[in-house]
């Protein structure tokens, strides 16, 4: 996992943008990378907390089989199931848990391509920038289309190949259910009792 500081690219690279009067860019450049970092920690979590989820499933249910064997008789289920655990001293949920993280790693995912964006209006178009209030992704892909189109050509297609790939699509459509119209959550499904 990468480092979170904020000299995250290279001196050589840093002097480079200062020696094209467009410095600006450093910090657009360092978000960008943040947001890979925190997309990384966020899988890693949803992966561990999975995990943890389905084994404490797992013990659960193998304590109430060996019961079970243990009595040769049907067994009362007191208590279904408990899946707290303590978060830094705060009793919460698997389920709770991976749906606050899904949800992170979906918001850093849309916050990336926003970052990339300002990073790559910043650099390319240096005093003709958009207003940084004004940029998006797709925003700066219409704005080069429409005035930079000779210029930057290689870039406009490497940026219509991202707009129009599934994945992208798909972060819009989340973050976006996430922000106007309702919260989302995981879906998890395991059997119940050995099926």
């Amino acid at each position: 996992m990468g480092e979170t500081n904020f000299n995250l690219i290279d001196y050589k690279y840093e002097q480079l943008l200062y020696k094209s009067k467009v410095y600006d860019a450093k910090q657009y450049i360092n978000n960008t990378i943040n947001k890979l970092i925190s997309m990384e920690v966020d899988y890693s979590a949803i992966e561990k907390c999975s995990k943890e989820f389905i084994q404490s499933k797992v013990n659960w249910e193998t304590e109430k089989f060996n019961k079970f064997k243990e009595d040769q008789k049907q067994i009362e289920i007191e208590n279904f199931w408990d899946d707290n655990f303590d978060y830094y001293g705060v009793s919460t949920s698997y389920g709770y848990m991976l749906n606050k993280v899904t949800k992170s790693f979906m918001q850093n995912a849309h916050s990336y391509y926003d970052c990339l964006a300002q990073f790559i209006n910043v650099a390319l178009l240096g005093n003709l920038a958009l207003s940084r209030n004004q940029i998006s992704f797709s925003g700066l892909l219409n704005e080069l289309k429409k005035n930079h189109s000779t210029i930057y050509n290689n870039v406009i297609q490497r940026m219509e190949k991202v707009m129009n790939s599934p994945n992208f699509s798909y972060i819009a459509d989340v973050n976006n259910t996430l922000k106007h119209i309702h919260d989302i959550s995981p879906r998890m499904k395991m059997s119940f009792f050995w099926k």
